[in-house]
């Protein structure tokens, strides 16, 4: 179990930390109101305040909501391939 932990929310947190420091200021701003916009209420873990500058201090927890969110708060700022990778962490997340 742990393995699988470490594996998916591991490679979400590094995909994370990836794609951030690329986006400009306004996708930054677009991705908050984003996310403010969409529906938590099925999520047990609110992902609050900034997370274009909090991202480095995540948990578990927050990977995991995270992981269930990007495809539709970042999916319109990601290639391809990184879109893939993407859906496929959200799936088993």
């Amino acid at each position: 179990m742990e393995d699988l932990h470490v594996m998916s929310y591991g490679m979400c947190k590094y995909l994370l930390k990836e794609q951030m420091p690329l986006m400009s200021a306004k996708q930054k701003c677009e991705i908050l109101a984003r996310l403010r916009a969409f529906n938590t209420s099925g999520f047990k873990v609110k992902l609050y305040g900034n997370v274009c500058a909090y991202y480095n201090s995540f948990l578990g927890r927050d990977f995991k909501a995270w992981a269930q969110m990007a495809p539709f708060i970042i999916g319109p700022y990601l290639n391809e391939g990184q879109m893939h990778v993407l859906l496929s962490f959200s799936k088993v997340s």
